[in-house]
């Protein structure tokens, strides 16, 4: 470690690390030494490349096990503030995420109230970066960090209301569902694999409901918006007599390639719709408005 620390050059440093991390993944006391002596290295003042060699190191290290060496508040912050150096790649940035993930369920084992409500401040602080607006698996691992955080907080009965963060990935996935349908408006981005990850946003959001009731109302407006986005779009698909293309299954699939997508996409969220009126319950004054909300939700898909 000492001749890595030593050398004047940056590329000594990743020959250094590779053989130090595959040593530090057989041994916890070096494996704490080594996280120790490398997490300065994410600093916004090293590098990118610097920090994209450390992050490969440190994820090498997590993946066997050795979670405990990042167990420090200070290594997690570090960690977490990767999320925001956007001159970092975004495939670095969700493996910053994982790493985040993983030390934040070990470090959750043994957490008390306080540590808990330190791991959510810095869990919602990381909630913030840009990366969030354009991977689908980057909301999923935060939405699987936050489950997580939640069941502890109901096992030790600790109270964990006042963070904002269960809306603030509501307001996330719904942006990412959002943008994703204004692709679908264009004919050479639109595809099953935009549609696919809708699906699996709207899956997310489900688990994430389910856990937060009192996000119910605010889903649905959502969802409302965006729909009333996307039928916008097929307005001028209508024929003289009202009916529409769709219906009829009258599509150039080549040339209108966009409106089969959105056809696609008013598939899933109908599908979202009927799945979450089904797990409607709760209080009848609560139950009533989101009905009605629903209803108008679901007369947008049959205009």
């Amino acid at each position: 470690m000492k001749l890595m620390l030593d050398s004047p050059k940056e590329d000594n440093l990743v020959p250094f690390l590779v053989s130090l991390t595959k040593l530090a993944s057989r041994s916890t006391h070096l494996a704490s030494e080594l996280a120790e002596v490398i997490i300065p290295f994410l600093g916004e003042d090293k590098t990118s490349h610097a920090r994209a060699a450390v992050l490969r190191c440190l994820h090498f290290l997590i993946e066997r096990g050795m979670c405990f060496s990042l167990a420090h508040e200070r290594d997690i912050a570090s960690v977490s503030s990767l999320l925001k150096q956007e001159e970092l790649s975004s495939d670095m940035q969700v493996k910053a995420l994982q790493i985040f993930q993983k030390i934040v369920v070990y470090k959750l084992c043994m957490t008390d109230a306080s540590e808990l409500l330190q791991l959510i401040a810095i869990t919602e602080n990381a909630s913030h970066s840009q990366i969030f607006s354009s991977s689908c698996l980057a909301i999923s691992v935060l939405v699987s960090i936050w489950t997580e955080i939640v069941r502890t907080a109901e096992k030790r009965s600790i109270e964990i209301s006042s963070t904002s963060l269960p809306m603030q990935l509501v307001v996330l996935i719904m942006d990412r569902v959002a943008l994703l349908g204004r692709l679908c408006s264009d004919l050479f981005r639109a595809g099953y694999a935009v549609v696919s990850e809708v699906q699996d946003l709207l899956k997310v959001l489900h688990l994430l409901v389910g856990k937060h009731s009192e996000l119910r109302l605010l889903v649905l407006e959502k969802v409302r918006l965006f729909l009333t986005y996307i039928v916008s779009l097929n307005d001028g698909l209508r024929k003289a007599d009202g009916a529409h293309e769709l219906l009829f299954g009258v599509i150039n699939y080549k040339d209108k390639r966009g409106v089969v997508m959105r056809s696609e996409f008013l598939a899933s969220i109908h599908k979202f719709l009927i799945v979450f009126l089904e797990n409607l319950e709760g209080d009848d004054n609560l139950l009533s408005e989101i009905y009605e909300k629903e209803i108008q939700a679901y007369h947008l898909l049959l205009i």
